[in-house]
């Protein structure tokens, strides 16, 4: 996997995306972090690279940018994180658009390595906000309303992690 992201240095322009993926209980996360990420730290101008984990639990969106927001900037702030959740829900481009952004400091061909730990989470996030009002329905009351609208803010964000990503890591055009 080093290998292939140092033949990535060659190619700056393009974007990549490397899944590590295996059955529950197979030990990825173990074999990404200190693996991969700690390989990265020791690689030459890769360890250059910033180093961004997250992982999606209830609020993939969230998890991202309070992730983002931890790597890139001196003071983490509340207003911060939510600005960059607006900015990536409002846009696919979001994700792409900060991370340029936040490189601008670094060396030519730098690239940030995301991990999104658990990447599953952020596909089954929605389902358990929406069993979990279902739970607690008792007809058309404002708390149904009230859940109803919590899922479909789930959903929008989770739709927006997703396309961030996707175009994030889709070759230019």
């Amino acid at each position: 996997i080093i290998d292939k992201l140092k033949s990535y240095e060659e190619h700056p322009q393009q974007r990549r995306f490397i899944a590590i993926y295996g059955s529950s209980g197979t030990r990825i996360s173990s074999l990404a972090k200190a693996g991969v990420l700690a390989s990265l730290r020791e690689a030459g101008p890769l360890a250059l690279w910033p180093q961004i984990q997250c992982r999606p639990e209830s609020d993939a969106l969230g998890s991202l940018a309070i992730a983002l927001s931890a790597c890139f900037r001196e003071q983490q702030t509340l207003s911060g994180v939510a600005d960059l959740i607006g900015q990536m829900t409002a846009s696919d481009a979001g994700l792409d658009l900060a991370l340029r952004m936040s490189l601008k400091g670094f060396p030519a061909g730098t690239r940030a390595v995301i991990l999104i730990d658990q990447f599953e989470e952020c596909f089954t996030a929605v389902e358990r906000v929406r069993a979990e009002g279902a739970l607690k329905s008792n007809g058309d009351s404002s708390k149904d309303i009230e859940r109803r609208k919590r899922v479909e803010e789930a959903r929008a964000r989770q739709r927006a992690f997703i396309r961030n990503l996707i175009h994030a890591t889709s070759p230019e055009t």
